[in-house]
């Protein structure tokens, strides 16, 4: 196979293309977190307890892809500055969640409401349908994709 017929093999023209939205979209989106004062997991892991409630350590992991060794240290940190805690479980004290302290969710807030004016800003440039049709399509390909 010449160059010409592997850049143009679909399957990785899509993973190369995916690869530097990627790129540029994580390129800005970090720096912007790291002037919130937080690292990229430190975010990711407030953004599942944000969106879904208290959530143990595994259920993190699942959602952000990370093995629980690497979040155990990154809850450390954020436990350390008072934004989020362990709480057992009740009923079953071996589960422990992970959830914002009341200082933590005001903390959240304010991130989020700079969050998404920046993410407005660095999106501008995109047509809202361009990005809701993206946004299905890649679902699309997800989904077939993980049946594989």
């Amino acid at each position: 196979m010449d160059m010409t017929e592997f850049n143009d093999f679909l399957p990785i023209k899509f993973m190369i293309v995916m690869s530097k939205m990627n790129a540029v979209i994580v390129g800005k989106v970090e720096n912007y977190i790291k002037d919130l004062g937080f690292n990229k997991t430190e975010f990711l892991i407030m953004y599942s307890i944000a969106a879904h409630g208290k959530l143990t350590i595994q259920d993190i992991g699942v959602r952000i892809t990370m093995t629980s060794g690497n979040m155990t240290y990154t809850i450390d940190k954020l436990e350390k500055r008072d934004i989020i805690r362990r709480v057992r479980c009740p009923k079953d004290r071996r589960k422990i969640y992970i959830d914002f302290t009341e200082i933590g969710k005001k903390q959240w807030s304010v991130v989020m409401d700079k969050h998404m004016i920046h993410m407005e800003e660095v999106f501008e440039s995109i047509d809202d349908e361009v990005i809701r049709e993206t946004i299905e399509y890649m679902k699309i390909v997800g989904k077939g994709l993980d049946k594989k």
